[in-house]
């Protein structure tokens, strides 16, 4: 089954597993019942959050919990701006920071998905 780039008003083609629906996008995607049915859905979702797992856990295990990731100290004064001022510029760093990830080097991702 392939997906064009055609307009949604134009006329499709047919969707193999449910003839006699058209195959716009968003039947394809969320509104066929035999996908449904199937398990269809579930599954591409499933997989989605797989990758999603896999590049977090991998950049945790290879970037984030090394020593070569530098702690940044906690506690650092948020520094509010009073309304109608504007924020002061700000030095950029040249260290590698991963935001709130920083702040420690144990962290664990866990998950229910299965492999």
């Amino acid at each position: 089954m392939g997906i064009h780039s055609q307009d949604s008003c134009s006329a499709q083609p047919t969707v193999p597993l449910c003839v006699e629906k058209t195959g716009t996008i968003q039947h394809i995607l969320a509104g066929c019942k035999v996908a449904l049915s199937q398990g269809r859905y579930r599954w591409r979702h499933d997989k989605v959050l797989k990758q999603l797992l896999d590049h977090v856990t991998f950049h945790l295990e290879r970037r984030v919990n090394t020593s070569k990731n530098k702690l940044k100290e906690s506690g650092q004064p948020i520094k509010f701006v009073p309304a109608g001022m504007k924020r002061p510029a700000e030095k950029k760093e040249a260290s590698r920071g991963f935001g709130i990830l920083s702040g420690s080097r144990d962290w664990v991702v866990m998950s229910d998905i299965d492999g």
